[in-house]
């Protein structure tokens, strides 16, 4: 399957343009690293089931900034806990 379409749809737009973004869905990690230069200083980019590790790689690009973790249930994944993070862009 190929989400690169997906992934690049947030390149229409100008880097530094966006004070929140938020990552779900399929090509997390693609997208949370296209996310890194469209988010303006001083805003936050959010990205759910923080906590898979298939996303290790991309959490990685967001390492220099500050996060602060959600944790919870799901619905419907009963008894799985998921983390959602946020990070403070500056």
């Amino acid at each position: 399957m190929d989400f690169s379409d997906y992934v690049n749809t947030i390149n229409a737009y100008p880097d530094r343009s966006f004070d929140l973004i938020l990552v779900d869905g399929r090509a997390r990690g693609a997208c949370l690293r296209q996310a890194v230069r469209k988010i303006r200083a001083g805003c936050y980019v959010m990205l759910d089931n923080s906590n898979n590790p298939e996303f290790a790689e991309a959490l990685a690009v967001m390492g220099a900034y500050e996060r602060r973790d959600f944790h919870g249930i799901a619905p419907g994944w009963p008894p799985a806990r998921w983390t959602t993070s946020v990070w403070h862009v500056v």
